[in-house]
């Protein structure tokens, strides 16, 4: 990282209007609650799992502010779910990649929850993601892009649980509430330590890397956050994935 103190990038534009300008913007965006989804893993044919693998997780409003002309940008609205959420840039086995030459297939419900969960959707990004990393990750496109979308998720979002285990609710997590209600702001990398050890654990504030750009302005955007992963990713919860990873 070229920096060790970044802006949250910020990218609005009016729904109502239907078009708009991109702009730095300071205070609050309401957070948006988001759905859950039951995302349901497909199993029995898994084999070879990759077990070390990196989930690479954008803050899209930044990445707008740099590239505001992509289609991905264009179509982006204030009240998007993009605008207030990690964002999937692709789930990474580590040390390995372009394994096989297996065709993207998906179905029509996953390509529309990629649509929230990948905005890159609209520039073909799933396509690049699936050939470069999917193909090593261990299983069938499917699998490999519900496995991706539902860490995302848990990045973003976590259960709450009554002392005899029932789910009583979902609420942010400290490091996405805090992105989303600081938008315009400078974060250093020692705050997002705090933040990632406040939402997933004091012992795993050196288990992710931070990503920064540069703009036109030579404003440093914090653009990507990549967390490292250790276990079954189809199998085991995001924190479990993390509490068995090695720092960096």
């Amino acid at each position: 990282m070229a920096s060790l103190e970044g802006l949250i990038g910020g990218f609005l534009k009016s729904r109502k209007k239907g078009r708009g300008t991109n702009r730095e913007v300071e205070g609050k965006v309401p957070f948006l609650k988001l759905i859950g989804i039951g995302i349901g893993i497909l199993g029995g044919l898994l084999h070879g799992v990759a077990t070390k693998n990196i989930l690479a997780l954008e803050w899209h409003n930044s990445f707008c502010a740099l590239h505001p002309r992509t289609k991905e940008c264009a179509l982006q609205f204030f009240d998007d779910w993009a605008s207030t959420h990690f964002t999937l840039h692709g789930l990474w086995p580590q040390n390995r990649t372009y394994c096989s030459r297996t065709p993207l297939r998906l179905s029509s419900g996953l390509l529309q929850l990629l649509r929230q969960y990948m905005p890159g959707v609209l520039e073909g990004l799933h396509y690049h993601e699936w050939q470069k990393h999917g193909t090593c990750f261990g299983t069938d496109p499917q699998t490999y892009f519900l496995t991706a979308v539902r860490l995302t998720r848990e990045f973003n979002q976590q259960e709450r649980y009554s002392p005899n285990r029932v789910l009583i609710g979902v609420v942010p997590t400290p490091i996405q509430r805090y992105f989303a209600n600081h938008i315009g702001q400078y974060l250093t990398l020692s705050q997002i330590r705090w933040l990632f050890k406040k939402s997933f654990g004091l012992g795993n504030g050196r288990k992710f890397q931070l990503v920064c750009e540069k703009g036109r302005l030579g404003t440093n955007y914090i653009t990507e956050i990549r967390v490292y992963l250790t276990g079954d990713p189809t199998r085991l919860p995001l924190q479990q994935l993390i509490d068995n990873a090695p720092e960096v």
